[in-house]
Formats: structure tokens, C-alpha cells, sequence
């Protein structure tokens, strides 16, 4: 997908949620292709690295766990910031997932990221508290889906995994697998996972959801799931 064509996909499924300040894309425009892997928090902090929707800028050989600044001054690619006294240290987020990246065998820009909601609050209780929550993610999943169509993940990989539809990403995309049949849950360390069918995705998907990274990293059991299934499952990534 180009610049263009995600440009106006946006502007067609956020119409009413252009003004809001949030984060789309936690990757570069150039990761929505065929790839093995789709990760999906569940949505942006607020903070002064956030841009209203309509404007959040898209950059190319990018991550925002790699190049972005959520460690004082807010730059939103770290590469083109010559003159600050921000030491741009990165947080514990950002280095767990560059840790699970690392697991996968693949380089952070490789890796197609994005959070379940594009609207920022400053916690998920905020979040899920809002009159139009329900709308806001139909809306934000019309986008997950035009992309997942182009994608064909072969998992999904959240970053939080309670099941309740009102606490994580991982919980939104149960109650979307839901739709189509009863899901069974696989615990496995402190992760677990799932799959199901979402209608207009041609293949079952299989989704899994880790503890949140910015409370504690993959533990071991999970770490060899992750290395077993996950990392040698990735045949179309270059």
C-alpha cells in the first residue's frame, strides 16, 4: 500500500476521529505487505510525541520501538533530530519489543505495528469509558481489516492478553473471532493465544497476547513458544 492509498483510507474509515490526537502506524508505510506477523497494542498514551489523526506523519524503514522518542522530547524519528538535549533513552515498552523482535529474527522496521485504537488517553480505563468507544472501534477495525486483507499474517501478535474486550487488544480481537464460532483459549507461560476466522480474512488467524511489555518481558516457557511457532513461521518476510 502507498502513502496515498493509506491517506485516503484513513480519512474514508476516521472521518469523525480526524481531529483527534492519537498514532496510527508503529510502522513504516512500506511493512503493509505480505508479511508473517501483526502487532497490535491497544492504544496510544498520550503524550507530545502524538499528532492529531489526520496529520500523524508515515515514514519509510521505520519503527516508532526503534526510532521514535517516548523519553522526553517527543520526535517522532529520532534519525532527523540533529540539535536536542534529549539522550533519546528508550523505555521499558519499547525495549521489550525489540526483545520480542530479536525472538522473531526479524528487524524492527520489518514488522508491521499498529495499536487496536488509534485514539490516545492517558490510560485504558479513560479509553473504554468513552460514550463512543463502540464506535471508535468499529471504525479503527475497518482499518485493521483492509490491512489485515493485505498483510495475511500468520499471527497477530498483542501486547496485553486479558481476554476481556474492555481491557485489551488482544480481548477486542476474541469478542471480533467470536462472531464466527467459540474460541478456545491456550494458556502458555504468561501468554496466551487463540484462532479463529474473522469474516473477509481468507485464512484462520491465530492471535496471540503477551504479558503487557511495559509491566514485565516473555518469560522462558513463552520465549520457546515464541521461537518455536512463531520465529520459524515467517516464510514470505524479507
Amino acid at each position: 500500500m502507498d502513502e496515498r492509498t493509506f491517506r485516503s483510507l484513513i480519512e474514508k474509515e476516521m472521518a469523525e476521529y480526524l481531529s483527534e490526537t492519537g498514532w496510527i502506524i508503529y510502522s513504516g508505510i512500506d511493512a503493509i505487505k505480505q508479511s508473517s506477523f501483526y502487532v497490535m497494542g491497544l492504544n496510544p498514551k498520550r503524550d507530545n510525541a502524538n499528532r492529531p489523526i489526520k496529520d500523524c506523519p508515515t515514514f519509510s524503514s521505520w519503527s516508532a520501538y526503534q526510532h521514535q522518542c517516548w523519553k522526553g522530547c517527543g520526535a517522532p524519528d529520532i534519525r532527523t533530530v540533529t540539535e536536542t538535549s534529549c539522550l533519546h533513552r528508550k523505555d521499558n515498552h519499547q525495549n521489550r519489543v525489540l526483545e520480542l523482535f530479536s525472538m522473531l529474527n526479524q528487524r524492527p522496521e520489518q514488522v508491521f505495528s499498529a495499536n487496536a485504537i488509534f485514539v490516545e488517553s492517558d490510560d485504558k480505563y479513560e479509553l473504554f469509558n468513552r460514550p463512543d468507544f463502540n464506535q471508535l472501534w468499529a471504525a479503527c477495525w475497518r482499518v485493521h481489516r483492509t490491512l489485515l486483507s493485505i498483510i495475511q499474517p500468520q499471527w497477530i501478535i498483542c501486547l496485553g492478553k486479558d481476554p476481556s474486550p474492555k481491557s485489551s487488544s488482544f480481548g477486542l480481537l476474541k469478542r471480533e473471532l467470536e462472531r464466527n464460532g467459540a474460541v478456545r483459549l491456550h494458556e502458555i507461560g504468561n501468554g496466551r493465544w487463540m484462532e479463529g476466522k474473522i469474516d473477509g480474512i481468507q485464512k484462520p488467524l491465530k492471535v496471540i497476547g503477551l504479558h503487557h511489555p511495559s509491566w514485565a518481558p516473555v518469560d522462558g516457557e513463552l520465549e520457546e513458544f515464541i521461537k518455536s511457532n512463531l520465529a520459524l513461521a515467517s516464510p514470505h518476510d524479507s
